[in-house]
This record gives structure tokens, C-alpha cells and sequence, in this order.
């Protein structure tokens, strides 16, 4: 029996998930230097494709390192890329590789660290690597560790801060980590904590803010939390009662996950900010449209996950105010409604491949592969080299593949055809390479 996959985590774990994800690595790159052909760019152009895209895995950049890369830039921003393994720095040893970058990858171990003592690592980076730990640290005291990174560290807890005072914790650092809470910081007053931190932290609630009003609250920080409400912003206009004049910030607040379109409607006097509205998921196209007199941000609509490429084909100069706005194709490159399908049927327009995620997509590839049941139809209808982005050729060579037509019936169906037969009349079938 097959195993059952829940979440895509548990994808990941599967012994050919490298396989899936390289398969579709190769098919990014393909489908983005067609794209380029037509667009008339060259296949160096290292502005349209980075390294650090997490479509983009090993094999492919060392398969077309010297034909299709300038691998001297590639060298230095790869060592973000979160499919990056010590195998390949090692397989590529005479690249000019980032050691800071790579010092703070997820895929460095201390283990890979002290395995390689000559490599050029940095330690000021290496002290926010989530594999640090104190006693990596602690058994390591020559070593030039950051302590405003280790700080922020989720390994460094207020035990070990509190057990070592004679460090230079940053106490500003310190208030961002996620093991500072609210008694360690009450029962800890002389400490120099940071309160714009503290007041974006969600164990923050207005009823600590109201019990505590001798602390120096950041209330435009306050504004971003997400316990803060618009009941309660709406009751306590004037949050600080250590100072009439300060009142909420309605820039932040617009991002505030509590603040619907109902709440921003009913209050037009508020100074709400439309650049950060306009990306909010709860803004939809209808709202929009109903309401021409807002100042929406077209460059952050055009992410907004509401947004799809039907509103942006039908509506092509999006603001009725203005007949010149179109949309941002940088920031709609990110929206997760854009497929490849979409890019590939539209090389004229100028997208942005290195906002390109398609997470979805790619996820739902890799689901598709490792379904032993589609896996066949799948890659049988995977883009190659010698497929063209010519929808009505490619379209006959299927249709004209017994085999294959049979395998994709299969994969739509839901259940194996093998050994039945296909026919078309005065037709004689042909296997053909695709």
C-alpha cells in the first residue's frame, strides 16, 4: 500500500523528491531561455535569472554553468540558494564562492565546519546559522562570534544569557528572539530592552500594554500587532497615557491582519495607507473596482494573491483615473496566480524571472511525479529541449502518440488503460520522440 502524503514536507522526504525537483529545475531554465529567445535577450543575461531562485538546483547550474551563466556572479549569490549542498561547493572547489552567504546557509553543519578548517568561513555570519548552538560556541572561544547575531538566535535562550552575563548580548537582538517573553523581560527591568521589538511580538497583548503604562511602548510598532484590534484601537484613540498626543499609526495599521475593508470604509477620515492595503489579501478586484476613488497602489495590487491573470487581460489599464497605469510586472511575477503556462503564452510581456516563484506549481509537479500512478503521463508531457513552444504541433505529436495517449488517459482517468487499444479511423499510430 502507498504511502499517504498529508503535507508537502512530506514530499520532501521522499527518495526520488531530488529526482522530481531537478526534472523541474531543468524545465525553468528551458521554458526561461525560450522565453528569452523571443524576447531577444541573450542567454547570459545574468539580470533575468538568479541564483538564488529556489526553482533553480544544482544539476541545472552545473550543466549550463559555462554555456548559459556568468558563473563568476553566480559564484557569489548562488550561496543563498537554499538548494545549495556542500557536495557541489566541493565538486566546484575553484569558484569564487561567498563564504558569508554560505556561513549562514541552513545546509552548513557545524560538522561541515570543522571538517573544513581551512575554507575562509565567517563567523560574524555563522552566528545567526540556525545549526549554531551555546555549546558550539561555548567550545569554541577563539572564534570571532557575533553576539548581536547569536542574540537573535532561536538556540539562545534567557538561561544562557542570563548564565553568561559577562557576553555582549544586544540587548535590541535579544528582544527579537522568540524565546523573550513578557515575564522574563518584566522580571528584568534594568536590562536594556528594545519596546519596538517588543511591541510586534504576538505574546504582547493590549492587556499587558494597559497594565504597564511606564514602559516606553513603540505604539506605530503596536500598531502591526496582531492582538491589537480595531475595537481597541477604535476605543483608545490616545493609547499612551503618558502622552496626549500620540495616537495610532494608520501606515502600520493597514497591515495589521485585524483591519478588513468594512473597517477601512467606514472610517474614510482615517489615514490608511493604500500601498500596504493593496497587497492585502482580503482586497479583491470587486473591491477595487467598487470603490475608483481610492488611492490603490497598482505596483502592490498586481501581487496580490486575488489578482488573476483573467482581471489582468481584461483589464489591461487597471485604473480608470489614470489611462497610462498598467500593471507592475516585476511585482506581478509574484503573484502566485502566474503560471508557466501564463509566462510562455505571453513572451512579450516583461517579466521578472527572478521574482518568478511558482511555488505552487512547482510543488504540484513534484506531487504529480511522485504519484507512481501519474509519474508516466507526466513525463511524458514534460517540456524538453526539442519542444517548441508551438501549442499546435506539440498538441498533434500527442495526439498522435498511441502509447502516450493511452498513458495520459490513464493519469486523467484515474485508472490504468495498459493493453487497450486506441484507434483513429485511417490512422496507422507511430511512436514519436517528444
Amino acid at each position: 500500500m502507498s504511502k499517504v502524503f498529508r503535507t508537502f514536507e512530506d514530499y520532501k522526504k521522499h527518495p526520488k523528491y531530488q529526482e522530481c525537483l531537478d526534472e523541474w529545475s531543468e524545465m525553468f531554465v528551458q521554458n526561461v531561455f525560450e522565453i528569452m529567445k523571443i524576447m531577444g535577450l541573450q542567454d547570459t543575461s545574468v539580470s533575468v535569472i538568479d541564483a538564488c531562485n529556489p526553482n533553480i538546483t544544482l544539476p541545472t547550474l552545473k550543466k549550463y554553468k559555462k554555456s548559459k551563466w556568468n558563473y563568476d556572479y553566480i559564484d557569489y549569490v548562488l550561496s543563498c540558494n537554499p538548494n545549495i549542498t556542500w557536495e557541489f561547493i566541493k565538486a566546484n572547489p575553484r569558484k569564487d564562492w561567498n563564504y558569508w552567504r554560505l556561513s549562514r546557509n541552513p545546509n552548513i553543519t557545524w560538522e561541515i565546519i570543522q571538517a573544513n578548517p581551512g575554507k575562509d568561513w565567517n563567523y560574524k555570519s555563522l552566528s545567526g546559522n540556525p545549526n549554531i548552538t551555546w555549546d558550539i560556541v561555548r567550545a569554541n572561544p577563539g572564534e570571532d562570534w557575533d553576539y548581536h547575531w547569536l542574540s537573535s538566535n532561536p538556540n539562545i535562550t534567557w538561561d544562557i544569557v542570563e548564565a553568561n552575563p559577562d557576553k555582549p548580548w544586544n540587548y535590541e537582538f535579544l528582544s527579537e528572539n522568540p524565546n523573550i517573553t513578557w515575564e522574563i523581560v518584566k522580571a528584568n527591568p534594568g536590562k536594556p530592552w528594545n519596546y519596538a521589538s517588543l511591541s510586534t511580538k504576538p505574546s504582547i497583548t493590549w492587556e499587558i500594554v494597559k497594565e504597564n503604562p511606564g514602559k516606553p511602548w513603540d505604539y506605530p510598532h503596536l500598531s502591526l500587532n496582531p492582538n491589537i484590534t480595531w475595537e481597541i484601537v477604535r476605543d483608545n484613540p490616545f493609547p499612551d497615557p503618558n502622552n496626549p498626543s500620540v495616537t495610532w499609526n494608520y501606515r502600520w495599521l493597514s497591515s495589521n491582519p485585524n483591519i478588513t475593508w468594512e473597517i477601512v470604509k467606514a472610517n474614510p477620515d482615517k489615514r490608511w495607507n493604500y500601498k500596504y492595503l493593496s497587497r492585502d489579501p482580503k482586497i479583491t478586484w470587486d473591491i477595487v473596482k467598487a470603490n475608483p476613488d481610492k488611492p490603490w497602489d497598482y505596483e502592490s495590487l498586481s501581487e496580490n494573491p486575488n489578482i488573476t491573470w483573467d482581471i489582468v487581460q481584461d483589464n489591461p489599464f487597471p485604473d480608470p483615473n489614470n489611462p497610462l497605469v498598467t500593471w507592475n510586472y516585476v511585482t506581478l511575477s509574484k503573484n502566485p496566480n502566474i503560471t508557466w503556462e501564463i509566462v510562455k503564452a505571453n513572451p512579450d510581456k516583461p517579466w521578472n524571472f527572478k521574482n518568478l516563484d511558482l511555488k505552487k506549481e512547482r510543488e504540484k509537479y513534484i506531487i504529480d511525479c511522485l504519484n507512481e500512478d501519474r509519474y508516466n503521463a507526466r513525463k511524458a508531457l514534460m517540456p524538453t529541449t526539442n519542444v517548441k513552444l508551438n501549442t499546435a504541433k506539440s498538441t498533434e505529436k500527442v495526439l498522435s502518440n498511441k502509447p502516450l495517449m493511452r498513458d495520459i488517459m490513464a493519469y486523467l482517468g484515474g485508472r490504468k488503460t495498459r493493453g487497450k487499444k486506441i484507434t483513429k479511423k485511417g490512422k496507422t499510430f507511430k511512436r514519436l520522440k517528444i
